[in-house]
């Protein structure tokens, strides 16, 4: 009876399993595939697959397509699309107020930014933030009739222009409207700072060893320190129209200025290339104020400016010792700075103003302020100078000479004339002491003699009217009292004493090199596995079977119960 039951449960078992293959197959080869081909879809493509889970397109953003659509001359540029952004970083942390746009990977800052209107020449202001942990709500400069700005976000950041305050991740933006909001939309980049970032430092090194003219210059080729001066005409533009000068980071280390004289003011003036060779140490303490003096003779001082024509000077920071002559240290700009600064591998802390393009891979606003000054580049017209003979006067050090009249210390002798000490001899009218004898007059003290009259004490005498007592007579015992006229006249002479008078006295444009468009990233798709994974989850465990094969299987396993159990009940009979 058991071996019965045994072998009719074992038939109803492998009956059901192949009618229940009527709706699933076979699934351990397609699962085993499936995660192989998703495990190296997600080594590849992990980091990607999460951006475009988290981007936030928002309908209501507009597309802010490429940098090249808002730039189209920037590969004429030494500095390519970073010369239009005042701050061009993979990183920028701002505490101190920034006078300028923005493109940066990643923002975190407390202090406002935006380029300020002034001469009124910048129509446009463009920024764009890829992504940011912090942002002042004053930041960027409000629109009038003659500027708007231009915004975009990353596409990771959450946009709300749906009232009348715009926000980014929560965050108010109170000097912009809806229409200068713009966005990354799917897997588009308005700068793709990787494709970016390569060329710059390829720039830079390239730069780095250009033909210059002349030897490095150290600190010991500016003997007098504190006129310590860079003088362009004595420099030869190559085929470019570019003057390259190298020095040493020791110049720009002492606490002296150093002032760049000849740079023309005119937008297409020459371009002046400055490379600053580190030599192997990891920090640049810049101590330097850096003046400009325009080939007019006019100087030029750190300031506020939507103005940029006048911008013909870059400062290319590099290391000879390194392989690929990049810089990969730390600048720290510790006085006041002019020109646009060029270190794609480096960290900069600014903490004095600095005018000009700042160009790394971490910048840091600490102190002072920056101010937007783009680069100028691509003019093939050497500037000029007026006539030579000026150039004297340029090195002023020359009429500071005039020392020789400073010898007229010979009119200085005139010292005789100083001895006219001899009429200060007057001091014998000063003897005129004797008028000042008139103490005489205050010899009335003679009058204060009148103490005789004091004498009176001989009235005092006048005991004797006590001498009627004497006498024997009453009627008149004052009878020598009379006299009365007599004391007044001696009041009168007391008095005169009296009236004595006093009186008192009584501060290679290389080649034209192009960039390449910015090339799309193309992600691996991944439809295939997430979708049998998803199958798999949601509809059982095996993938389904075609409709021509399961009306066999049916049968097939219809008539095994039947067979097993008719064998079944025979058996029992």
């Amino acid at each position: 009876m058991k071996r019965r039951v045994i072998m009719t449960a074992t038939g109803l078992s492998m009956g059901i399993g192949l009618a229940k293959s009527v709706i699933y197959a076979p699934m351990l080869p397609s699962l085993v595939r499936t995660r192989k081909i998703y495990a190296e879809t997600n080594i590849d493509n992990l980091q990607q697959n999460f951006s475009i889970q988290t981007r936030a397109n928002n309908a209501d953003v507009k597309d802010g397509l490429t940098v090249d659509k808002d730039f189209p001359t920037a590969p004429l540029n030494l500095l390519s699309y970073a010369a239009y952004f005042h701050i061009f970083a993979e990183s920028a942390h701002l505490t101190a107020h920034t006078h300028g746009n923005l493109a940066v990977g990643v923002l975190s800052g407390t202090s406002n930014f935006g380029t300020g209107i002034h001469e009124g020449t910048l129509e446009r202001d463009i920024h764009y933030i890829q992504n940011l942990s912090s942002i002042a709500n004053s930041s960027f400069i409000d629109k009038n009739d003659n500027r708007e700005n231009k915004v975009v976000f990353g596409n990771g950041l959450n946009l709300d222009v749906s009232g009348t305050t715009m926000t980014v991740n929560g965050i108010s933006l109170d000097h912009l409207t809806k229409d200068e909001i713009y966005q990354d939309k799917d897997d588009n980049k308005y700068i793709d700072f990787d494709t970016i970032f390569k060329f710059l430092s390829v720039q830079s090194s390239e730069l780095s060893q250009m033909e210059s003219y002349g030897e490095k210059l150290t600190r010991a080729d500016f003997p007098n320190e504190n006129n310590r001066v860079i003088n362009l005409r004595d420099y030869t533009p190559n085929a470019d129209n570019e003057i390259v000068i190298n020095i040493s980071a020791d110049v720009l280390t002492l606490d002296r200025p150093l002032t760049i004289d000849g740079i023309s003011d005119e937008v297409d003036g020459t371009t002046v290339i400055i490379n600053v060779d580190n030599e192997g140490d990891d920090n640049i303490d810049m101590r330097a104020p850096i003046k400009i003096r325009y080939s007019n003779g006019e100087y030029r001082y750190n300031k506020e400016t939507d103005k940029f024509e006048d911008n013909h000077l870059l400062w290319n920071f590099y290391d000879s010792t390194s392989e690929d002559n990049l810089f990969y240290g730390l600048i720290t700009m510790n006085a006041t700075f002019q020109g646009s600064v060029l270190a794609p591998k480096a960290d900069i802390v600014v903490e004095q103003n600095l005018d000009g393009n700042i160009v790394a891979k971490v910048v840091n606003i600490k102190g002072g302020e920056t101010h937007r000054w783009d680069l100028q580049d691509g003019s093939r017209e050497v500037t000029t100078y007026p006539d030579p003979d000026p150039t004297d006067p340029t090195d002023p050090v020359d009429p500071t000479d005039p020392v020789d009249p400073t010898d007229p210390v010979d009119p200085t002798d005139p010292v005789d004339p100083t001895d006219p000490v001899d009429p200060t001899d007057p001091t014998d009218p000063v003897d005129p002491v004797d008028p000042v004898d008139p103490t005489d007059p205050i010899d009335p003290t003679d009058p204060v003699d009148p103490v005789d009259p004091t004498d009176p004490t001989d009235p005092i005498d006048p005991e004797d009217p006590f001498r009627p007592e004497t006498d024997g007579g009453a009627e008149n015992p004052f009878p020598e009292l009379t006299p009365d006229p007599e004391k007044e006249e001696k009041d009168e002479k007391e008095t005169t004493p009296d009236t004595v008078k006093v009186e008192s006295a009584s501060e290679n444009p290389l080649k034209a090199t192009r960039v390449e468009e910015l090339t799309k990233e193309v992600s691996t798709p991944v439809t295939t596995p997430n979708t049998s994974v998803t199958q798999a989850s949601s509809e059982g465990f095996l993938p389904k079977t075609g409709l021509s094969r399961s009306g066999v299987l049916g049968i097939l396993g219809a008539s095994l119960l039947a067979i097993i159990g008719t064998f079944g009940f025979r058996r029992k009979r």
